[in-house]
């Protein structure tokens, strides 16, 4: 169970950060499960504008809010994977 204040801190810590996402200026991977019934479409939509040219999304159909406890973990994990190795620099 989860307070009630607990859920509504989250909730405002998640509004803040997508008010801010303009001002990030390094590579960010965004990703969407389609089947996500927490977050609307339509809140990840404007935290992609503000992202701008420095957000990459991917979106995972049939994927659920918390994509790593559900059956798409190797995929999520392998995105990410891809994703970071893509834009490493050699030392």
């Amino acid at each position: 169970q989860v307070r009630m204040d607990a859920y509504w801190g989250l909730i405002q810590l998640a509004d803040s950060a997508s008010d801010e996402a303009d001002r990030i200026t390094v590579p960010t991977l965004l990703l969407y499960g389609d089947l996500d019934t927490s977050v609307p479409a339509v809140g990840i939509q404007r935290l992609r504008d503000r992202l701008g040219a420095h957000g990459d999304y991917q979106t995972f159909p049939h994927g659920p809010h918390l994509l790593l406890q559900g059956r798409h973990w190797p995929r999520v994990t392998a995105t990410v994977k891809r994703w970071a190795g893509a834009r490493a620099t050699p030392r």
